[in-house]
């Protein structure tokens, strides 16, 4: 009942940590499935997703509503929610320690340059999927200080990142099997034309669309699309 209202408090900001929590939380599990966990396995995981921002309510006012990116000094003040996520649910012997655990260690990069310096295998699987499903849709959603990043992009960044900051079976899962651009969803490309999503089978960041002339089109392989990029979601 008390994480019920937890969660609550968490929806009450602007309904922005609400979302991303939720969010994560799928992205996680869609990952977990894909590598194959278990049902306890995927239950552990899908509580970390919706709780691993938990902390950020006992960050300073100030830091947490900020509308600029944060400076050094606040930076370093942001970078103590994971802690505060695991002190608190430390008090709920209903949340596994393999929860808290990866609670605490989701903003590790593979390389040790993350929040705690925690690297490689000494991360365990749960924290390396929470990291990347976390970016992921930090970087697809408006933020106060910026406009949200193309689904594309985000996975740009990820890919050209693995093996420093994220895991690469992690990464490689998360692309097969959760799609991008999902199949009907309206996109506008960057020539101007708005375009519905007709398949990603064969490659879920250029899929196959379909006009409002009713001509489908191979982003990936059609010569005259090969410079257009995907602008937004629609």
């Amino acid at each position: 009942e008390t994480l019920k209202l937890d969660l609550l408090d968490i929806k009450n900001n602007k309904n922005y940590e609400y979302r991303h929590c939720v969010s994560v939380a799928v992205y996680a599990v869609a990952i977990g499935v894909g590598y194959g966990l278990t049902d306890e396995q995927l239950d552990n995981l899908a509580i970390a997703g919706l709780l691993h921002d938990i902390g950020k309510f006992d960050v300073k006012k100030r830091v947490l509503n900020a509308k600029h990116v944060y400076n050094d000094k606040e930076m370093d003040e942001m970078k103590k929610h994971p802690m505060y996520s695991y002190e608190t649910l430390k008090e709920y012997p209903s949340i596994s320690s393999v929860a808290r655990n990866s609670i605490l260690f989701h903003h590790e990069n593979l390389d040790g340059t993350g929040y705690y310096g925690i690297s490689g295998e000494k991360l365990g699987i749960f924290p390396r999927i929470l990291r990347v499903a976390d970016t992921y849709d930090a970087f697809t959603a408006q933020r106060k200080y910026r406009e949200a990043f193309t689904p594309a992009y985000a996975m740009e960044y990820i890919m050209s990142n693995v093996g420093t900051l994220f895991d690469k079976g992690v990464a490689d899962v998360f692309t097969r099997e959760f799609p991008i651009y999902p199949n009907g969803f309206t996109l506008k490309l960057s020539n101007g034309e708005v375009v519905v999503v007709v398949s990603n089978d064969s490659n879920s960041m250029r899929p196959k669309v379909r006009r409002m002339d009713k001509v489908d089109v191979d982003l990936a392989t059609d010569p005259e699309y090969r410079s257009v990029m995907i602008e937004s979601m629609m």
